[in-house]
């Protein structure tokens, strides 16, 4: 029954699922997801503080370190959806602290120093996110920003192909597209010379 109700957490997808799946499960850890997931569903609406308040209760319910880091991340994307880097590093940090290897950390890190204007830490923590997990399109999009930044434009061209190749048509698959065009229009880099 447990791995039934687990899949409901999974596959929830409103709110209102949440709610009923909490009304199914006594589990501390099942329950922890369940919150994990609605937060994130209320982030998607653009109810940040009821996100905020979604993930507290999970980590009320003395949940797994795994389902902790979850939390963590996605209290770190919810701040960084608020504008708040300051919180967003702070959770970003405390859920690498549990696993330094979770590319979904890695990535928000990445993002965070970016939006911070410290290209070098992006592009270690973006480059390490993608050691994991290589189909992160989002990933290689701001790791071509970051390049471009730099004034690496081979590399940023890269990247972005890379991204566009992930999500043709989608996503951070168009934004690279276009920001190819922009590139190959540009004085600073010819097409032919690619």
């Amino acid at each position: 029954m447990a791995k039934k109700n687990e899949e409901k957490v999974r596959f929830g997808k409103s709110i209102s699922e949440y709610k009923k799946a909490l009304e199914l499960n006594s589990s501390p850890e099942i329950a922890g997801k369940i919150y994990t997931g609605m937060a994130l569903a209320y982030k998607e609406k653009g109810l940040l503080n009821d996100a905020i308040s979604c993930c507290e209760k999970a980590l009320e319910l003395n949940i797994e370190p795994d389902t902790t880091a979850k939390v963590y991340s996605a209290l770190t994307g919810i701040y960084a959806a608020k504008g708040d880097d300051g919180y967003a590093l702070f959770y970003c940090k405390k859920a690498l602290d549990i696993n330094q290897d979770d590319p979904v950390s890695l990535y928000n890190l990445g993002v965070i120093y970016f939006n911070q204007r410290l290209n070098n830490l992006s592009v270690a923590a973006l480059k390490r996110s993608l050691e994991l997990d290589q189909d992160n399109a989002d990933a290689f999009y701001y790791l071509g920003l970051c390049y471009k930044k730099k004034g690496q434009l081979d590399d940023a061209f890269k990247a972005w192909q890379k991204a566009s190749e992930i999500t043709p048509g989608a996503g951070a698959g168009v934004k690279s597209e276009e920001e190819i065009k922009e590139l190959r229009s540009s004085a600073a880099w010819r097409e032919e010379d690619k």
